[in-house]
């Protein structure tokens, strides 16, 4: 018998091989549509990172301007004080008139001094923070979205008794950078509540090691020489570290054991603990 004609092999798997290519096609092209828009989300999320980063910057600025403007304006009136001889709370309330042993009264003031506004529109000085907002506004806004954030951020810009170490945070964080270092990449240890409560009624020394709950030795190291050879960055650590002791002070009392376990937890804790370390605080 005569056999018919045998079909090729490599003709019986083309099809075979055309659907498994074009899987891999449709896989790739599916991979790389993701990659895209992954990295599209990504760039977008940073121009948002960079015009909030650009906001905050400027309305520390607006901040810093309005402080300097009270300084003046507070010299200008010491200044008007002491020509009169008189401080300024006593001008500010006008004294009842003596009666002279004559039964006369004396002749008013001639002096006609401007009144001065001393109170920055932007500022409300009786305006008090809850520690709850105290405390995010320590660690600022989370993320460019974080509207809830940048609120609370607003409000303690507002409030004179939280805005300067609020400041103060934002200068040293942003010359920390500098050296690439990043609070959200130095989780700390965590740390007793009450030896948070012992350090804001004054102790220091060994005891207080375990609040300088981050040990990285090359931060420490990097910050140490920072501080040994830059004096605008030693200057600025010092004024950090004094308003941050001050405000601490002020809320360790009253805050509960959460509220301080949230406080250490911010960025601005974060930089305590590492310049604290720095400083020998904790030692």
């Amino acid at each position: 018998m005569l056999a018919g004609p045998t079909i090729p092999t490599t003709t019986r798997r083309t099809p075979v091989l055309e659907i498994i290519t074009l899987a891999i096609v449709v896989i790739c092209v599916a991979l790389c549509a993701v990659v895209i828009w992954i990295l599209q989300s990504q760039a977008n999320t940073l121009r948002q990172l960079a015009h909030q980063n650009q906001q905050l910057h400027m309305m520390l600025g607006d901040v810093r301007k309005t402080q300097s403007q009270n300084t003046a304006l507070l010299q200008k009136l010491d200044r008007m004080a002491e020509r009169t001889g008189t401080d300024a709370p006593q001008k500010a309330v006008p004294s009842q008139p003596a009666i002279s042993s004559k039964g006369t009264s004396p002749q008013p003031d001639t002096i006609d001094e401007p009144r001065l506004n001393l109170e920055p529109r932007d500022l409300a000085p009786n305006m008090s923070l809850s520690t709850e907002d105290f405390i995010n506004a320590l660690n600022f806004p989370q993320h460019a979205n974080d509207a809830t954030g940048f609120g609370i951020l607003r409000r303690a810009l507002r409030d004179q008794s939280s805005a300067q170490l609020v400041i103060a945070a934002q200068d040293i964080l942003t010359l920390m950078s500098q050296d690439a270092i990043y609070m959200d990449d130095l989780p700390p240890e965590r740390a007793p509540a009450d030896l948070w409560r012992r350090f804001a009624q004054g102790a220091r020394g060994s005891d207080m090691d375990a609040l300088g709950g981050i040990r990285d030795q090359d931060v420490i190291e990097k910050m140490s020489q920072r501080m040994k050879s830059d004096p605008i960055f030693r200057d600025a650590a010092h004024h950090f570290l004094r308003l941050f002791d001050r405000n601490l002070s002020k809320i360790a009392q009253s805050a509960s054991d959460a509220d301080l376990a949230a406080l250490a937890n911010t960025r601005t804790a974060r930089a305590f603990m590492i310049l604290g370390r720095v400083m020998g605080t904790f030692q």
